[in-house]
């Protein structure tokens, strides 16, 4: 409704206006990227990031716009030429251009989460996090689902809005405007609801000490005080281990153990001292491979209570230009230039999967910010694991809203595959969500961030049956790709079918479906 409001009162064109909104929304969302420790990069990244999010919005502001019909001579309202557009059509074409809408904007969502190895952040669809018995909807849709009913329901109200300024006296000419997509949110709600109110019994649980360590980003990028803040490390876990009963896991964060740790067997020697299971994160680094060179993969590791690594799991989704710079195996004072780190990492190729026997159970990994790509948790939950781990790191950003941005995020992770998702991190938000949602703080309900443990008990052995979403991916997401680009190809072929004599017309007043 803003970038439409915009559109229809200021005149520098509907791409132009909705890429400065959408770069005004992207800048203040994503304004934790200048707290990285780089103020060149921090700033370059900002902006280009921004910049890049913006295109979306931008294009779909001039397919709202362009798929309407010329505004009328004698306007209906005067100076905002959106509302003069929507009263040239039949209450039906107006439904039919608020699903146009909605389709367009889950589209180009659904190709952010995709194109440039993707930034699947801030969707509409998050928006919801709150509201439990519409994000049920992601079990059968995935996130995208879910950003289609809000842009549905938004552009509703903007029809329900127009309507009121075109017959002010008509105190209920605005209900039918919202009547289609309300009364869709109203049955998806009630079925979300008694979804949400009647889970299944899960007697089994297992018990899991969460270390949040809150070592700062500079501290790990150098290498400092390696010692005293492993010592810290392990000072904590011996607590957490200390409450009763006894936890059944121990898991670290990403980056929790420092880098070229002095004796690292001594993680070993802690583990079978304590005789309790560990999941940590670290780089492993594999031997020389045929083009002569060595592999480094951030990786999550699971030993045993004997101090045996079982399984490890390296993650898929690298942070370009921080993981890895394109090209840099050709260009190498590329990697200098462009990344903090000396080195590139490698991607994992398979999902990764840690099982243990005692305890018994299966985890899939999900590494950094990989809980935020909804096709890595899928390929991780359809290999049946009881639950999904998320070992982060976001010291990067301080203790700003860029670790919530990435929680409510990981929510639909839990709700699309209906598995418990843990989440240990370095500085927050450390936690836990139950395949319905709703996240568990345990311990310390009010306490986010800072040097903190916390105590959680997933269920295991619960539901089995795959959702919807599991069995068939983003089909939602991918349709609505295709709609949207068949509309742009049908655009195309309509005007070059025409005589070149007719074509600058058609730039001006396109042909519009609507008008069928």
């Amino acid at each position: 409704m803003l970038l439409l409001a915009v559109v229809g009162a200021v005149r520098i064109g509907p791409f132009r206006s909705g890429w400065l909104c959408g770069l005004s929304f992207h800048l203040c969302a994503q304004y934790w990227m200048l707290l990285m420790p780089t103020i060149t990069g921090a700033l370059t990244a900002w902006i280009s990031l921004s910049a890049y999010c913006a295109l979306f919005p931008a294009i779909w502001v001039y397919f709202c716009w362009r798929i309407l019909p010329e505004a009328p001579a004698n306007p209906t309202v005067s100076g905002f030429e959106f509302w003069n557009r929507i009263q040239t059509l039949s209450w039906p074409r107006r439904q039919l251009w608020a699903l146009y809408g909605a389709v367009g904007w889950t589209a180009l969502e659904m190709l952010r989460s995709w194109l440039l190895t993707g930034f699947p952040w801030n969707l509409l669809g998050v928006t919801q996090v709150e509201m439990l018995p519409i994000v049920q909807l992601a079990s059968w849709t995935g996130v995208y689902g879910v950003s289609f009913l809000v842009a549905w329901v938004s552009l509703a109200l903007a029809l329900a809005v127009a309507a009121i300024a075109a017959r002010p006296g008509l105190p209920w000419v605005w209900s039918r405007e919202i009547l289609p997509a309300g009364l869709v949110m109203t049955l998806i709600w009630i079925a979300g609801y008694q979804r949400v109110q009647h889970p299944p019994e899960t007697p089994n649980r297992l018990r899991i000490a969460l270390i949040q360590p809150d070592v700062d980003q500079m501290a790990i990028w150098l290498g400092l005080d390696k010692e005293r803040r492993f010592e810290r490390l392990l000072e904590l876990s011996l607590t957490a281990l200390n409450t009763e009963p006894r936890p059944d896991l121990l898991v670290w964060p990403e980056s929790g153990i420092p880098t070229n740790l002095d004796r690292p067997q001594r993680i070993n020697y802690f583990v079978r001292d304590t005789a309790t299971p560990l999941i940590f994160n670290y780089v492993d680094q594999t031997s020389t491979t045929n083009d002569n060179r060595g592999r480094l993969y951030n990786s999550a590791f699971l030993m045993n209570r004997e101090g045996e690594i079982v399984h490890r799991a390296y993650k898929r989704q690298l942070v370009i230009f921080g993981e890895y710079v394109p090209l840099a195996r050709f260009f190498p004072f590329l990697q200098n230039l462009l990344s903090p780190y000396s080195v590139s990492f490698d991607a994992g190729d398979v999902p990764g999967i840690l099982r243990l026997d005692r305890p018994k159970f299966t985890a899939g990994s999900l590494i950094c910010f990989e809980d935020a790509f909804p096709s890595l948790a899928r390929d991780a939950a359809r290999l049946h694991p009881d639950f999904l781990v998320n070992l982060t790191n976001a010291a990067w950003f301080g203790d700003s809203r860029a670790q919530w941005q990435q929680l409510r995020g990981a929510v639909f992770r839990a709700v699309e595959t209906r598995l418990p998702l843990v989440r240990c991190t370095n500085n927050g938000i450390t936690c836990w969500i139950d395949p319905y949602g709703r996240i568990k703080l345990g311990q310390k309900p009010n306490d986010y961030y800072g040097e903190l443990f916390r105590i959680v008990e997933v269920p295991l052995g619960g539901s089995k049956a795959p959702t919807f979403y599991l069995r068939y991916g983003d089909w939602f997401g991918w349709s609505c790709v295709a709609l949207f680009a068949g509309w742009w190809v049908m655009r195309w072929r309509t005007s070059w079918s025409r005589p070149a004599s007719r074509r600058s017309n058609d730039r001006r007043a396109p042909h519009s479906p609507l008008n069928l």
